[in-house]
């Protein structure tokens, strides 16, 4: 049977949840943390779940592995980044 690619979630730890709405494989992750503050050029900060403006590149991102549960499908996360 051939290994499976290791898939990821994307963590906004400034907020404390996903950033990402799907699992993604490691090159992706990787380009969705460094097109992130893209998102934000035309109103020029992020707002955090605080209230707080702060600027896009102070978003605290990392990647979480993601393991699919065979039973669930929901899978677990595991620690793997910051970047």
């Amino acid at each position: 049977m051939p290994k499976q690619e290791q898939l990821y979630i994307v963590m906004n730890n400034t907020d404390g949840f996903s950033a990402s709405p799907d699992p993604m494989n490691k090159k992706d992750a990787k380009k969705f943390i460094k097109d992130f503050p893209k998102r934000f050029e035309a109103q020029g900060y992020y707002r955090t779940g605080r209230g707080e403006k702060i600027d896009p590149k102070d978003v605290q991102l990392e990647m979480i592995e993601y393991t699919p549960d065979d039973e669930d499908d929901e899978g677990d996360i595991k620690e793997f980044g910051p970047f």
